[in-house]
């Protein structure tokens, strides 16, 4: 059997089953004139146990590029029907590990400092100030304030210890990181360094940080598409800072499908808009709008209370009923009744 070292030429396959063309050293002259890179033979990769290498299932064989250094054999005592075993890491006098893999800090990889100069910062998170409803003066309900510190992304945890990352870079730049890092400078207080990190050379990513959080970032817009139901428990707290708007749609079937918001016992809903309108609107005839309090229900209006009644205004009181005007009461209509 006859074993060669070459360079990948061409991996233009026309057939597009993954052959290359490879110029084997002491086989074929260094001379692209006298033996141009179409005359070589096409040389047929060897696939891994992993690959089904049938009907187009498993690896797809087309990792080799153009100057990569390859080994293989010949099928054929002509030397014509060569066959590629594997690659060579890297050519003569060149370092061809990933440099996520090797963690120079001299030659720190451009994904890492594109991340670190993109990473999001300061976002705001709701900020309430408290409001009084007073009647007679008196304090009858209150909306407490509510003050939160800006939340930012979290630095890279990138920590790899060579040789344990396991790197895989694709010819544009896409990325995925298989981290098994584990700081060990301390033998009794080993730190996990692990991650997952797969990202789009554009820099759409997720990331498994070590302690188990998850980031997820989309350079542009995001499309969820659910044929089922679609249930998420968040066990502790959700903040959601949106810079545009917030729509949302339901019962598009047109069946009787609700939107239903329940708070447990000593949770309170605080909706404050800083500078625009609360507008609640039913279409339709007989659509109602229904408050429930099983306690008070106060409102304070900084201007004008205006109520316009098409029907009926009914008013049903068991206890009291006190009104004070500092201006003028003016009361008209065709009949009044006062018993």
């Amino acid at each position: 059997m006859n074993f060669f070292v070459g360079n990948i030429e061409s991996i233009t396959d026309p057939l597009k089953n993954g052959r290359v063309k490879c110029r084997v050293l002491g086989d074929h002259t260094s001379d692209t004139e006298i033996l141009p890179t179409d005359d070589l033979p096409w040389a047929t990769p060897l696939n891994d146990i992993h690959s089904h290498s049938s009907a187009g299932k498993g690896q797809t064989p087309l990792g080799l590029r153009v100057g990569s250094w390859v080994v293989g054999f010949y099928l054929d005592a002509k030397k014509q029907r060569p066959m590629i075993l594997g690659s060579l890491a890297g050519n003569p006098g060149e370092n061809d590990v990933n440099r996520l893999a090797v963690n120079d800090p001299n030659l720190e990889h451009t994904s890492l400092t594109e991340r670190k100069a993109a990473r999001t910062l300061e976002v705001a998170q709701p900020d309430r100030q408290s409001r009084k409803v007073k009647v007679f003066g008196q304090t009858v309900g209150e909306v407490g304030s509510e003050n939160n510190d800006p939340w930012s992304e979290p630095n890279a945890a990138y920590s790899a210890i060579y040789p344990d990352n396991h790197v895989y870079e694709s010819t544009s730049g896409h990325i995925m990181e298989f981290d098994d890092t584990v700081d060990e400078t301390d033998p009794d207080k080993p730190i996990p360094k692990e991650r997952i990190h797969l990202r789009h050379r554009i820099g759409t990513s997720t990331e498994m940080l070590p302690d188990g959080d998850k980031i997820d970032i989309t350079k542009k817009d995001a499309y969820t598409i659910i044929e089922g139901s679609h249930y998420c428990n968040i066990k502790d707290n959700e903040t959601i800072t949106i810079n545009g708007s917030l729509k949302v749609l339901i019962n598009t079937d047109k069946g009787s499908n609700d939107y239903t918001i329940q708070i447990d016992d000593g949770g309170n809903c605080n909706i404050q808009v800083d500078n625009g309108q609360i507008n609640l609107v039913t279409g339709g005839s007989g659509n109602d709008i229904n408050i429930v309090s099983s306690g008070d229900i106060n409102m304070s209006a900084q201007q004008d209370l205006n109520v316009k009644v098409l029907g009926d205004l009914s008013e049903d009181v068991e206890g009291k009923q006190t009104t004070q005007v500092t201006g003028n009461i003016d009361i008209d209509g065709s009949r009044i009744d006062l018993n």
